[in-house]
């Protein structure tokens, strides 16, 4: 028994005149509404694309992709924090667990002008893996201002304020 063939060659589908969603787009401005089905598909070498009859299809549309709308959420938020005068932070630590203490703090305002920007004395030396990351030595911090010099002057500059960091959930701890 012969097996039915269920694709299309293009010159079939054209001379139905059912057309595939660029072409529908491209020629009549159309696309596929929610509930329009194909009106058969054609085999393109290694694949197949479904085909409409221009008929059953609706206006062409533009809408949004879900990653699209949160980009302009997101982008949105941006630039609500920076016309809010927020304030930007940047740390380097000693590494990346709960003991380990900041070697850097950088504030900026949202104009780029830094309002605290010093090299911190930690408690414990810089472990190798961590200068090999922000490339602060033990040497370098070994004149700078310990944390509790520092406190009362990133208290107040943080004060009200708020404060936008790149990664917030490593910053704040």
């Amino acid at each position: 028994m012969a097996r039915a063939r269920i694709h299309l060659t293009p010159a079939e589908a054209e001379a139905n005149g059912w057309l595939c969603c660029r072409d529908l787009k491209a020629r009549h401005r159309l696309m596929p509404g929610y509930s329009t089905r194909p009106a058969g598909s054609v085999w393109q070498g290694r694949g197949a694309y479904d085909v409409y009859d221009p008929a059953d299809c609706v206006p062409w549309k533009w809408e949004p992709s879900a990653a699209q709308l949160r980009r302009k959420a997101v982008a949105a938020r941006a630039q609500a924090l920076i016309e809010g005068d927020c304030l930007l932070l940047d740390t380097e630590t000693t590494g990346v667990g709960d003991g380990d203490e900041v070697c850097e703090i950088t504030i900026l305002d949202a104009s780029g002008t830094p309002l605290l920007n010093t090299l911190i004395r930690p408690t414990q030396p810089i472990p190798a893996e961590a200068t090999g990351i922000h490339r602060i030595t033990n040497d370098m911090v070994a004149t700078a201002p310990a944390w509790p010099e520092i406190a009362e002057q990133y208290a107040s500059i943080v004060s009200g304020r708020t404060v936008v960091a790149y990664n917030a959930s490593f910053d704040e701890r």
